[in-house]
């Protein structure tokens, strides 16, 4: 009786399509003369028509496995015992895999702003600023605001003491980061007098009021400290 001898090797996914950074397992099947199937995948040889654009491994313990390098196409080839099988493998540009909210866990003090950023991970290691494509929101907007106006992006807003989420979402991607909100700083301070001008031993009261980042003032006189 004649052994069956293999006539088609096939590769599976066909055509496969991965984004540049990722990796995926391809599988190897054999026909043979007597109409069986077998799975060929580490037995079979593995090369890339192009590595600069896709490499695959044929080491024994990862054969098949495709890795992205570059947005382009090449050509996978399998061969055992002078019979080839390939396919076309489709490498797109990075996808975006996660968001950063920078400075995280931000505090700002009631009625300050301080700018945060947002930069995207993608599937090829890379990073890239992406403050003004992400949409922005805040859980709370009594406690804090930011903005989401073309050109003041991520720019954030503390209106009462407090803390709140602020969340950055692109392509189903999202992310948040909780601001605090303190009570508000001193910013200044202004002396006041009744009059300009004093005659020789004569005394005039003069009062201090301090300034503060939200925009209110208090009168703090007996709390600075005066000098001449």
């Amino acid at each position: 009786m004649t052994a069956a001898i293999l006539i088609l090797l096939t590769i599976t996914p066909p055509d496969p399509s991965i984004p540049k950074g990722d990796k995926m397992n391809l599988s190897a099947s054999g026909k043979f003369s007597d109409g069986t199937a077998q799975d060929l995948t580490n037995q079979v040889s593995w090369t890339s028509a192009n590595g600069g654009v896709a490499r695959i491994s044929d080491a024994p313990a990862t054969k098949g496995l495709v890795t992205g390098l570059g947005a382009w196409s090449t050509a996978i080839t399998v061969t055992l015992g002078g019979i080839q099988g390939s396919t076309t493998l489709t490498v797109s540009p990075p996808t975006l895999t996660s968001l950063t909210i920078t400075p995280p866990d931000p505090s700002i003090a009631k009625g300050t702003g301080l700018q945060l950023s947002a930069t995207g991970n993608f599937s090829d290691g890379s990073t890239q600023d992406l403050t003004n494509q992400v949409s922005w929101t805040s859980g709370d907007n009594g406690t804090a605001q930011v903005s989401n106006v073309a050109g003041t992006q991520g720019l954030v807003s503390g209106l009462s003491v407090g803390n709140t989420s602020i969340t950055v979402a692109l392509n189903g991607i999202q992310v948040s980061t909780t601001v605090t909100v303190s009570p508000p700083t001193l910013s200044s301070l202004t002396i006041t007098a009744p009059i300009l001008s004093i005659a020789k031993g004569t005394t005039v009261k003069l009062s201090a009021s301090g300034n503060f980042s939200d925009g209110s003032t208090q009168d703090l006189t007996n709390q600075v400290s005066w000098s001449s």
